[in-house]
């Protein structure tokens, strides 16, 4: 490369990347350029707010001290309508992430309130495959 006339070498030479948009996150190093899209869709937040469900319960079976291969139900209630799409949506992979045979969508006695990125849901997990442990 040569500049006002005088050549440069290659290690006298940085190249940064910067995307036009702050959609996209870009790096490159020698050949290989990567643009990133940062953008959250509906998915991919419905997506992430799946995989928290399925956290919350696996917390709860640790709490309770259930057996990794323990079955379980799973009671389930909440007023908000996004979360309640999500876990209908989702309730495949919820079940199959938790060990759950089933999921019933209504609020149990012994339900613990917990909040899921601000909105209220009440869950409880029931051990279906043995007794909890004393």
């Amino acid at each position: 490369i040569k500049v006002s006339g005088e050549a440069l070498a290659e290690e006298e030479v940085i190249i940064n990347y910067k995307s036009k948009s702050d959609k996209y996150v870009v790096e490159g190093a020698g050949v290989i350029l990567i643009a990133l899209d940062m953008s959250i869709t509906k998915e991919l937040k419905e997506e992430g707010m799946a995989r928290d469900i399925v956290r919350v319960i696996q917390d709860m079976r640790k709490k309770a001290d259930f057996d990794v291969a323990d079955r379980i139900r799973i009671f389930f209630n909440t007023d908000s309508d996004e979360i309640k799409k999500v876990f209908e949506k989702y309730e495949n992979y919820i079940k199959k992430e938790t060990l759950a045979e089933e999921i019933n969508f209504e609020r149990h006695n012994k339900a613990e309130m917990t909040k899921l990125r601000g909105k209220k849901l009440n869950i409880y997990v029931e051990c279906l495959t043995k007794k909890q442990k004393s």
